[in-house]
């Protein structure tokens, strides 16, 4: 299967990831596919459910996001990819500090969405 080229997968899935881990919650909100925003509920809950994680996770407040290894998925009624998405932290105390995953997009309605379930963690 083909993908779709414009907008590509990869800026999709790095501008979402930029948003998510830098907090700005109507940015990653707009790049959501609608099944996660159906999980979530609404957007303050999208905004509530993010900030327990990131508590949760204890993430550092300096990112860099990743993405890498995009590959069509077949098998789906509309265009769909999978990457890779690594997101660090250069801060002193948090050199070792990974987060790693998969991070699916589809294209409908002539543009890429993110379908997050949230990154798995290695």
């Amino acid at each position: 299967m083909d993908l779709p080229a414009v907008p590509l997968p990869a800026l999709v899935g790095e501008a979402y990831i930029e948003a998510r881990y830098t907090g700005r919650w109507s940015a990653a909100w707009e790049l959501l596919y609608a099944p996660g925003r159906s999980f979530v509920g609404s957007f303050p809950g999208f905004v509530d459910d993010a900030t327990y994680w990131d508590t949760h996770l204890h993430l550092p407040s300096d990112f860099d996001g990743a993405v890498g290894d995009v590959r069509a998925i077949s098998g789906w009624d509309d265009p769909a990819a999978t990457m890779t998405v690594t997101v660090t932290s250069d801060e002193r105390d948090r050199a070792d500090w990974k987060l790693t995953g998969e991070l699916v997009v589809l294209f409908r309605d002539g543009r890429w969405r993110v379908c997050d379930g949230g990154l798995g963690l290695d």
